[in-house]
């Protein structure tokens, strides 16, 4: 794994501030936090970083949140707010915040918004292939720029794998990201 992916990880795992993680004694050791993330041989270490994976996101998806939270829902149309994070479905609720997240960037970075109405007929867009939605006219401009945004690229590796077996620095990817958001609110 870079060693700098692996140094902002440890960095954001032991500076998120105490309301975050009510129990620093959760927190993996960095021996077992660099395990999870690079083999899947030793099943403990990625059963505690699912654990911290899982109520990191909680608290991000309570604060800061996540752009239009209605429009984010799960397969079975929970908001994410309402949704029992669980590990059988850490990277579905992952793979939406990361999507929703991406969607509040090209909004502040570019301006732009997707046009609902040219796209009614899609209830969920992080639902959608990418590759068979159509866009045209200004949802053309606003896919592209998604499609080319480093947050969607990060919701599209969990499209049709869970976080677990992704390589080792693409969950490192994921993992600061989500650490960089609550310390960044």
């Amino acid at each position: 794994m870079h060693a700098t992916i692996k140094i902002i990880i440890s960095t954001a795992c032991y500076n998120i501030p105490h309301h975050y993680l009510t129990d620093m004694e959760s927190l993996p050791s960095l021996q077992n936090l660099h395990d999870a993330l690079i083999s899947d041989s030793n099943p403990d270490a990625e059963e505690e970083l699912l654990s911290v994976m899982t109520h990191l996101l909680v608290c991000a998806i309570e604060d800061p949140g996540i752009p239009n939270p209605g429009r984010h829902t799960t397969l079975l149309g929970q908001s994410l707010r309402n949704a029992d994070i669980t590990n059988s479905n850490v990277s579905e609720i992952l793979r939406i915040y990361l999507y929703a997240t991406a969607t509040g960037e090209i909004r502040q970075l570019h301006g732009i918004t997707m046009d609902r109405e040219r796209e009614r007929r899609i209830p969920d867009h992080h639902q959608v292939d990418a590759e068979t939605a159509s866009h045209s006219g200004k949802n053309a401009e606003y896919y592209k720029l998604l499609h080319e945004n480093e947050t969607w690229k990060l919701s599209h590796s969990l499209k049709n794998r869970p976080f677990v077996a992704l390589n080792p620095t693409r969950k490192a990817q994921i993992l600061a990201h989500l650490c960089n958001d609550l310390l960044m609110n």
